[in-house]
């Protein structure tokens, strides 16, 4: 007689979260390396670019952000808009070898999917395992 393997819901979806667990960890660590290597200054949003429409779905649209370097240079880069206005002002980050590689950050954001992937961590096993017990003991 043969052994079959028997993928059930629960063994398919705890893949399933694994696998999404190491790719938010990886792109968590990413931005966390990113951001520790960079330096922080503040930028203002200098004009807002609008393209590509797509009728009732909306248009992109591309804020331009200028700052000034430590290095006494300005520089401007794109980034999507977010809800900026023009004039605002907004947290950017470089490095000091490519500062035309700057991005709009914050530290602050970089704390919310840990803990909500915490939360999920300790909700998970609890939640099967007083699943499991309840349907045993009927």
């Amino acid at each position: 007689m043969t052994r079959r393997i028997r993928f059930d819901l629960i063994s398919v979806l705890a893949l399933c979260y694994v696998v999404a667990i190491c790719a938010a960890l990886f792109q968590e660590v990413v931005a966390w390396q990113r951001i520790s290597m960079s330096e922080q200054t503040t930028g203002e949003v200098t004009r807002i670019e609008v393209s590509d429409c797509y009728g009732d779905d909306g248009c992109n649209h591309t804020a331009f952000v200028s700052f000034d370097a430590n290095n006494g240079q300005s520089y401007e880069f794109t980034t999507s808009d977010s809800g900026y206005a023009v004039g605002q002002y907004v947290p950017v980050f470089y490095t000091a070898d490519a500062p035309q590689e700057a991005f709009v950050g914050s530290k602050s954001t970089l704390w919310v999917l840990p803990l909500l992937l915490l939360g999920v961590l300790i909700w998970i096993p609890f939640h099967l395992l007083f699943t499991k017990s309840r349907s045993a003991n009927r």
